[in-house]
């Protein structure tokens, strides 16, 4: 575990890093939530489903601005 986090100090990801990356998974994962739920589609039997997508979503968005946050403290 030591090892995975020296890697990612090398690289720039920090605690706030970190928590920006979280805040915005919670943000895209409710707003996919709320909106199938909305729509009606998260309960047509493909809720697992459904459940996974909104989870990848949410991940992708994370990564990103993870990386964005990254590349900013980076130019600075």
């Amino acid at each position: 575990m030591k090892v995975i986090i020296d890697i990612l100090n090398r690289i720039g990801f920090t605690k706030d890093t970190a928590v920006r990356a979280l805040k915005t998974f919670l943000q895209a994962f409710l707003a996919y939530i709320l909106t199938a739920l909305t729509a009606g589609g998260c309960f047509d039997g493909g809720v697992t489903k459904n459940v996974l997508i909104g989870v990848f979503m949410s991940a992708v968005a994370a990564g990103v601005s993870a990386v964005m946050n990254m590349i900013s403290k980076r130019a600075k």
